[in-house]
């Protein structure tokens, strides 16, 4: 029986400059976006994750001055797509452990661009410089084991300037309204 590997949470760094690179240990510092799933899928997951990819850049961007919230239509049709995707591969072949790791490059993607329109959008937040945060994907959704039907588990993690006295900037109050409040109208 074979052992997997066990994965560091993955992070998205938002609060400045998107750039690729690997997950560090420990979180000291976490300025990396995942996309990264694990250098040892088979041969049809780089193709799986760049059709998830293409699939939002043409539905997810969303008209100037549009909040996630307005479209949720948008973003519960890119998820029938991807997920029926996911259900075609994994019927011709595809391992569920493949699949459960293109669930979450399926997430991972999603909320990138719910997270950039909200920044791009948002009145509170629009042209403010936010502090360095990263939204951390934990448990299975971490893992990339991510389940058919699994809860998302995430958490934002900055190092205290998004707080002053125990509340939250109104930048920062928006940016987690904006992302939180999309995800629960879509029945996340």
């Amino acid at each position: 029986m074979k052992r997997r590997q066990r994965r560091a949470p993955a992070c998205l760094l938002l609060g400045g400059s998107i750039q690729m690179c690997p997950i560090p240990r420990p979180f000291a510092a976490l300025p990396c976006l995942r996309l990264d799933l694990s250098p040892k899928l088979p041969s049809l997951m780089p193709t799986l994750l760049d059709k998830i990819e293409a699939n939002a850049a043409a539905r997810l961007l969303l008209p100037e001055n549009r909040l996630p919230a307005q479209e949720l239509a948008r973003y519960q049709n890119f998820l029938k797509v991807e997920t029926h995707r996911l259900k075609i591969a994994h019927r011709g072949g595809l391992g569920g452990h493949e699949v459960c790791q293109g669930r979450a490059a399926m997430f991972d993607v999603l909320l990138r661009y719910i997270l950039q329109a909200v920044m791009q959008n948002a009145p509170e937040v629009k042209g403010v410089k936010l502090p360095p945060f990263a939204l951390v994907a934990i448990g299975g959704y971490g893992r990339a084991e991510l389940n058919p039907f699994s809860d998302i588990d995430i958490m934002f993690l900055h190092d205290g300037a998004m707080v002053v006295r125990g509340k939250p900037l109104p930048c920062f109050s928006a940016l987690l309204d904006g992302l939180l409040y999309t995800l629960w109208d879509m029945g996340l």
